[in-house]
């Protein structure tokens, strides 16, 4: 990011060669220079086709991602925040080198390149010198652990599974009490945690077969007591409604090696975890409402999404969502909470909406717009009448269900609402919003 120039963007990048399903850590040195966004640095990891929608390390929320101390534990404080530190310190005259690292997991793949880049800086030029850039693969770090099968631990010339009581776990490494195993050679299989190569990862997964005791716990320990115990009646206003958080989840499907666990696809896996909260709130009369996208093909409902094992694609469903085999079951009065676009304006993102709103038309559905960007009132409402042109054109019995308008933001800005809400009641999908009170 060479100085003396504007740069919009600048990048590099590295290939790596990995083994699949490995657990690797990344090291590297950083000095900045003058700088004047030193938080726009990132590091991330992309598969070796460079799709967006699926890269192997992303941290949302720190863009040189999150290290971890030599012992397996998390740092303080995400990579961002020390790099920021560092380059206020030399810009006060102090300006040195620092070691960061991050780790991952290959997953399926065997290639990666590993990016990085300074994006959509216009403000002026920014320097930073970056060496010694190491690859290693690395032992036992950030396990997730279950309290059965939680290691594997294998003598490569022959086979031979070790016992628990042949070795303890230390760490990254293990202590051998097996004086045969003592100096042989040793595959360990152990399953790492994704929760911050990406975002806060989604409760989602299966505890020996069962899909949704995850999500019940997770409700029921940490929510609920922050509301008396009276979450749904709090949080809706009424407690005949449930809204279930299934949104942008990076990782699932992870669970192979317990047949009871083990899928069809992923889009089977997570359907059995929707169904498996839905099924006793369906039989308490309770309604439910999920957001769109983790089963939408015009969002992250694709053949390949972030580290998700296997596709999320429905089977089958090529003009809705009920269409075809169904690998997703949603309750069929479910409500969909459509915020597909979120605060794009582009054609592109108008497409994808109309043909969001078509795809779920079998569906109620409520509106999510807004995204700190009042043009996307206009851009929403323009999709639902071309959506309503284009069902016409289809010939079926069924028509959008529309069943609401949700004023939706990511900075709890509320500044616009009433200027939202006058757009809205001045349009023709007025009815789809509360009426000014008198």
């Amino acid at each position: 990011m060479p100085a003396g120039k504007t740069w919009a963007a600048s990048r590099l990048y590295r290939k790596l060669t990995l083994k699949p399903h490995t657990a690797y850590q990344i090291s590297f040195w950083l000095k900045p220079g003058a700088m004047t966004k030193p938080e726009k640095l990132q590091f991330f990891i992309q598969t070796a086709d460079g799709r967006p929608d699926a890269p192997l390390y992303r941290h949302a929320s720190q863009g040189l991602g999150w290290g971890s101390t030599p012992d397996g534990n998390w740092n303080a404080e995400g990579n961002t925040t020390k790099f920021v530190a560092q380059a206020k310190a030399a810009a006060a005259g102090n300006p040195t080198w620092q070691q960061y690292n991050v780790q991952f997991n290959s997953g399926n793949f065997t290639e990666a390149h590993a990016y990085f880049g300074m994006y959509n800086v216009i403000e002026g030029a920014n320097t930073v010198w970056i060496d010694d850039i190491k690859l290693e693969e690395i032992g036992i770090t950030h396990p997730v652990e279950r309290g059965q099968g939680d290691y594997v631990v294998t003598r490569t010339s022959d086979g031979k599974v070790l016992t628990s009581t042949d070795y303890t776990v230390n760490g990254a490494t293990l202590t051998i009490h097996n004086k045969d195993m003592a100096n042989a050679d040793l595959k360990v299989a152990w399953r790492q945690s994704p929760s911050r190569m990406f975002k806060g990862v989604a409760a989602v997964a299966c505890d020996g077969g069962d899909f949704y005791r995850v999500q019940e716990n997770y409700y029921a320990n940490a929510i609920a007591p922050l509301f008396n115990n009276q979450i749904p009646k709090v949080v809706t206003g009424s407690p005949k409604k449930y809204f279930m958080y299934y949104d942008e989840i990076p990782v699932l499907n992870w669970e192979q090696n317990d047949a009871r666990c083990s899928r069809r696809s992923a889009g089977d896996y997570l359907g059995h975890m929707v169904r498996g909260v839905q099924n006793p709130l369906e039989n308490a009369g309770v309604e439910t409402l999920t957001w769109n996208d983790m089963f939408d093909p015009n969002m992250n409902a694709i053949a390949r999404y972030y580290q998700v094992n296997g596709s999320l694609l429905k089977t089958g469903a090529t003009t809705s969502f009920k269409s075809g085999n169904a690998d997703i079951d949603l309750h069929p009065d479910t409500v969909i909470v459509n915020w597909t676009g979120g605060e794009e304006l582009t054609e592109a993102a108008q497409t994808k909406r109309r043909e969001s709103l078509l795809y779920f038309r079998e569906y109620p559905q409520v509106i999510a717009l807004y995204y700190e960007k009042k043009d996307t009132t206009t851009a929403w409402l323009n999709a639902l009448t071309a959506a309503y042109e284009k069902e016409k054109t289809l010939g079926t019995p069924t028509s959008l269900k529309i069943d609401g308008i949700m004023y939706t933001t990511w900075f709890n800005n509320y500044g616009d609402l009433a200027a939202v809400a006058e757009q809205i009641r001045k349009s023709p999908y007025a009815k789809y919003w509360p009426k000014a009170q008198q």
